[in-house]
């Protein structure tokens, strides 16, 4: 199954024609070597923490990390950082949400829901923040109906060589109240 924000598992249930052409543009960023490569270095992150559903076994996780400013926005804003988002995070590290999956039998049950909102108890600093792949309905709906905001829209990343251009990506952030 896919992870990751941009291609989160957060589709609506029915395998169709959008999903597919994700799967293949975000492929690169989203197989299983890529995931671990991620997970490796996240792991080691101030504050890293992590959630998983199971019902004995594996349903789905979300975990993230304290980050700065410079790590959280890269590769960066479009049109620079929000200005109130600037004076909110620009001495205080974030809570940068890496990573969020269920697997697809077990997805619309609020799963994905109450892994964030366990997640985020656990967060400090004002801000959590996401990226979420702009060509994904399902998962844009999903993170506004939990509270979050689109921040704005990322510079496209840098193309793999041999790979299909990878989803366009939103910056999306809720404010922690800490």
């Amino acid at each position: 199954t896919g992870s990751g924000l941009t291609g989160s598992g957060l589709t609506g249930g029915a395998w169709d024609r959008e999903a597919a052409e994700r799967a293949r543009a975000g492929a690169e960023r989203h197989g299983r070597r890529a995931f671990l490569d991620r997970f490796a270095e996240h792991v080691g992150q101030p504050e890293f923490g992590m959630i998983i559903a199971s019902t004995p076994t594996l349903v789905g996780f979300a975990y993230g990390f304290q980050a700065d400013r410079a790590r959280v926005w890269h590769p960066g804003f479009q049109t620079g950082i929000p200005s109130e988002i600037d004076e909110l995070t620009y001495s205080r590290p974030v809570f940068s949400l890496a990573e969020l999956c269920v697997l697809p039998a077990h997805r619309r049950r609020g799963i994905a829901t109450r892994l964030v909102d366990q997640l985020l108890t656990r967060a400090t600093g004002p801000l959590a923040t996401a990226t979420v792949d702009a060509t994904n309905p399902p998962a844009r709906h999903a993170f506004a109906s939990w509270g979050w905001s689109r921040t704005g829209a990322l510079l496209p990343a840098a193309p793999l060589p041999d790979a299909a251009r990878e989803p366009d990506r939103e910056a999306w952030s809720r404010r922690l109240g800490r």
